[in-house]
């Protein structure tokens, strides 16, 4: 365990939903805006296609879905990290990246496991 962490409370590193908490002030009215929009999208797809469909079929139809509402939309795009000054071009490939600001990673189950359904 990293020693700066051993005496924090686990609250310290997870925000808070409240509305009072700072760190959410934080957030730029672009950012909220867009992803308002995303989970809109994703869900008017999900509700018409359901589960089950490869995720590559679904990251076609919301970055369609996202640049109709005027987004700047980039799929599969490289993004790179530095960890103690090692570089890696390609950290990772994210799947949707929206105006250059806003990382979507999708994740596509073949079948809903059964508390998901449950619980809607």
């Amino acid at each position: 365990m990293n020693k700066l962490a051993q005496n924090k409370p686990l609250s310290a590193f997870v925000p808070s939903c409240e509305p009072t908490n700072p760190r959410l002030a934080l957030i730029p009215d672009e950012l909220e805006a867009i992803a308002k929009d995303v989970v809109n999208a994703s869900m008017k797809l999900h509700i018409a296609l359901g589960p089950s469909l490869l995720e590559s079929f679904y990251s076609v139809l919301l970055e369609k879905k996202l640049t109709e509402r005027g987004y700047r939309v980039e799929r599969e795009k490289p993004v790179p990290l530095v960890f103690e000054g090692v570089h890696f071009e390609m950290g990772f490939r994210a799947d949707l990246v929206i105006n250059g600001r806003f990382i979507i990673e999708l994740k596509s189950v073949e079948k809903s496991p059964p508390f998901t359904r449950s619980n809607c």
